[in-house]
């Protein structure tokens, strides 16, 4: 937290693995990869604060990044699990 806020970058996060998939889902800042084994990873994307769905323009951010990149492949670095969104990715 710096001032009061949550921020969405991890302080000191290491990424540590790589995931290769395609996105199949997504929510605000969290996407949902499938990979070649027909295994699902939940990964917060790392900087990225989007708003909640029920947020004022929390649908008009998702659009931008969803166009980029919904159903699309991805190469993911991976940082630890986090208990909150699973893990952090670049």
């Amino acid at each position: 937290m710096e001032g009061g806020r949550r921020t969405s970058r991890p302080s000191g996060a290491r990424f540590t693995s790589n995931i290769r998939g395609y996105v199949v889902g997504m929510d605000d800042d969290t996407l949902t990869v499938l990979d070649a084994s027909n295994a699902t990873h939940v990964i917060r994307l790392s900087g990225i604060d989007a708003p909640e769905k029920s947020q004022a323009f929390g649908q008009r951010s998702k659009q931008p990044l969803s166009e980029l990149i919904f159903g699309k492949g991805v190469s993911l670095e991976c940082g630890k699990k986090r208990a909150t969104a699973g893990s952090c990715a670049r």
